[in-house]
């Protein structure tokens, strides 16, 4: 009894006692909530009509007035803040895909459907025609179970209906409205709509099970509003329209995730997902209210899930750039509404953009660390001109974030990472990797050593650990052995305190250690020397002996090649391909390297292959393992005849 109550009282200390509150009153509406509508949502007869919406607000206008106004509101929205940087061309093909049913979803390839399946991983089902393919769709959603598929093999992905329910191809369909006034754009925006509520009756069904894909769902079906209401449509589905709309208002209303507190990227969107809709609703009384401490809320979750360096706690490069993203629009949204966004909000939100250039090689994309869902609010997420606008113009070639975990060079060739081992367990560990002292490498935009990223969640327990295993990343390691188990508890990590790494380096060097084997008496250390006028990398890694360790064990140096890349071995140099010229090569008089297949991937759902270099030591103390990667810029390095096999 004692225990129980220490537990329940450093939890309190830890999570904060306004946090906790806003936790338990969380808990009680929702039990409300549901004792509330249960009954409604079965029988499919939750979804709020207008006559519904102007009882509860005692409203006197009727629904032709309310959108008439609503209209005229709209006339200000802050579209040319998010600055698109869609091509033509872009915008016009996807658009037409969108008309012609035609979807690519995290990975399925483009796929056409008579009517679009809602609640089907057709993913999977191109793959395997005897597979599971299908979610719940009459179910109350606090009584569907979300279950992980243990095998290797690919299990049904509950986030390919999710995703495509996000409706994300709207804002391709609005702008080609907004350029040609063409109306069969119009036409496919109310047939996809239409589809869609008839199809996902409120609280029943998978795509009610997730407050995140309410609330984005809810900000993509605003934009389009925006695009389509000067349209000659009937005043009927915009009804119908808005009736859905108040119905993810009201969902979000009571259906925060918060959890034991270490709230997220989903609970922030849960946050500008719902003051889009008081945005949207603003003409209800009190709305104006709640969009206010909506804001405050969002104020809050800034300060708590950003760090003062300005990157994202959840440790994940790419989950960084999703929270820039949300952060940014509500920061629109908030002046939008005539609240004032505070200065230090502001400056956060650009050291926030500069970590996503810093994190970027020149010319090249936004390096993963961590996991890697291909999440965004909008399509492909923040624009690059407003990222441009908070490119590093300093002289300085590194950048530390302790708090993070991440140094980085970067220089007019050269990209390096270097991952640190930092966290509390203020931290959700849910998008952390084992990939203590990893490191990616680019040159000239040219990704060359690359953190696997995620592939799935939980569609395939093997998959998810094998993507977020040590074994996979850029590091070396104890043989057959996680720093920090993994287990089918896909989101989450049971990583030991660290609070902030004490970096070493200077403009040509960076450095990390760690002790996450302390239990075979291991300490681990690395150094990355960079030699600009050279071109060449070295990596300098040792094991150092923190106790005696009874049992011998072997040390693994693995090298993961960005997909694409060749290899051909020379003696004791192997020679990395790019397009059959020679990018850089690989030596070490220290390690034996062999060839290994492996697996990356670009994005969410995408499996490609890949070359791993793997070297296998038994551990000795306080010897130095080099290994030199040098980039070659001759030309004239045409690819010779491999005199290794390489694994493909």
């Amino acid at each position: 009894m004692h225990a129980r109550l220490f537990r329940v009282i450093k939890k309190v200390y830890h999570t904060g006692l306004f946090d906790v509150a806003h936790i338990v009153k969380t808990r009680i509406d929702t039990k409300l909530f549901h004792k509330q509508w249960y009954a409604l949502a079965i029988a499919k007869q939750a979804n709020h009509s207008w006559q519904d919406i102007a009882a509860t607000y005692s409203l006197e206008v009727s629904y032709l007035d309310y959108i008439k106004n609503l209209k005229k509101q709209f006339v200000t929205f802050p579209v040319d803040t998010f600055h698109f940087s869609y091509k033509n061309n872009v915008i016009s093909s996807l658009a037409e895909k969108a008309q012609n049913n035609v979807f690519d979803i995290l990975g399925s390839g483009s796929m056409q459907f008579a009517n679009i399946p809602w609640h089907t991983d057709f993913r999977l089902q191109s793959l395997s025609s005897v597979a599971d393919c299908s979610f719940e769709k009459d179910t109350y959603y606090r009584d569907i179970q979300l279950s992980c598929n243990d095998k290797k093999e690919l299990g049904k992905d509950i986030k390919v209906s999710w995703d495509l329910s996000r409706f994300q191809h709207l804002i391709f369909l609005g702008q080609m409205y907004k350029k040609r006034s063409d109306k069969k754009y119009v036409i496919i925006f109310t047939r996809h709509i239409t589809d869609w509520i008839d199809a996902n009756p409120f609280l029943l069904g998978v795509n009610w099970l997730c407050p995140m894909e309410v609330a984005l769902r809810a900000i993509n079906w605003i934009w389009a509003f925006y695009y389509f209401n000067t349209a000659e449509i009937a005043p009927e589905f915009w009804e119908k329209y808005t009736n859905s709309l108040y119905d993810h208002f009201v969902y979000l209303e009571n259906n925060w995730e918060l959890y034991d507190g270490r709230t997220s990227n989903h609970y922030l969107s849960d946050l500008v997902g719902y003051l889009y809709l008081c945005y949207f609703f603003l003409q209800l009384p009190g709305v104006e209210k709640k969009a206010f401490i909506c804001s405050q809320r969002i104020v809050n979750e800034m300060q708590k899930q950003v760090f003062f360096e300005g990157t994202s706690y959840e440790g994940s490069t790419q989950y960084h750039r999703l929270v820039t993203e949300l952060l940014y629009h509500a920061s629109v949204m908030m002046e939008t509404l005539n609240f004032s966004v505070p200065d230090w909000y502001k400056e956060q939100l650009e050291k926030m953009l500069m970590f996503i250039d810093w994190c970027s090689p020149k010319d090249g994309l936004l390096v993963s660390v961590g996991d890697h869902d291909s999440g965004s609010v909008l399509y492909e997420g923040l624009s690059q001109n407003i990222i441009q606008k908070y490119k590093k113009s300093d002289t300085s070639i590194v950048k530390h974030y302790p708090q993070f975990g991440l140094s980085i060079m970067k220089t007019d060739g050269w990209h390096i990472t270097l991952r640190h081992h930092v966290y509390t367990k203020k931290q959700p560990s849910g998008h952390f990797h084992n990939d203590i002292a990893s490191i990616t490498l680019a040159y000239k935009g040219v990704p060359i050593l690359v953190d696997p990223a995620s592939y799935v969640y939980t569609a395939s327990a093997y998959w998810r650990n094998y993507f977020r295993s040590v074994m996979v990343h850029n590091t070396f390691f104890v043989e057959n052995e996680e720093p920090v188990p993994l287990d089918t508890h896909l989101f989450g990590l049971d990583l030991p305190e660290r609070i902030m790494y004490q970096m070493k380096s200077n403009d040509n060097t960076l450095y990390t250690q760690h002790n996450l084997y302390q239990r075979f008496g291991l300490q681990a250390e690395r150094v990355i020397e960079c030699d600009k006028e050279l071109h060449t990398v070295k990596i300098i890694d040792m094991w150092l002996q923190e106790k005696r360790m009874y049992q011998q064990k072997t040390s693994v140096w693995n090298f993961t090649l960005a997909s694409g890349l060749d290899v051909c071995k020379e003696q004791s140099e192997w020679k990395i391909y790019n397009n059959e010229t020679v990018l850089a090569t690989i030596t070490s008089d220290d390690l034996t390297f062999e060839t290994e297949q492996g697996w990356t991937s670009s994005a969410y759902g995408k499996k490609e292959r890949c070359i791993m270099l793997r070297a296998y030591v038994p551990i000795e103390y306080n010897k130095k393992y080099i290994t030199i990667i040098t980039v070659c810029n001759s030309e004239d390095n045409e690819k010779q005849n491999c005199l290794e096999a390489v694994p493909y």
